[in-house]
């Protein structure tokens, strides 16, 4: 787990940055949604990488979240299982998707 010397680290998980995946069956595109985006640093990037279940990177794109709602597109993925991991310096969240 996470372990801390410094009380400020843990922050109240009501105020949490967080990064949904909306829907975890998509076509085209992963859609998402932000919570408490103010205690995100706007100007550090986040990273949303794919893999296959071979464990080969299939996408890899650094971006800035700056609005409360957003999409990657993943239109030229084949149909299958995936797994997406995203992370910046305040968060890292991992989601099992199924491209259709």
């Amino acid at each position: 787990g996470y372990t801390s010397s410094n009380p400020k680290d843990f922050n109240n998980l009501n105020n949490s940055f967080k990064i949904n995946l909306i829907n975890r069956k998509v076509d085209n595109n992963l859609n998402f949604t932000v919570d408490n985006i103010n205690n995100n640093n706007l100007n550090s990037s986040t990273s949303f990488k794919v893999f296959n279940l071979n464990g080969q990177e299939v996408i890899n794109r650094q971006l800035k979240v700056t609005k409360n709602n957003f999409s990657l597109n993943i239109n030229h993925l084949a149909s299958g299982m995936y797994i997406l991991k995203i992370k910046n310096n305040k968060y890292l969240d991992n989601y099992k998707l199924l491209k259709q």
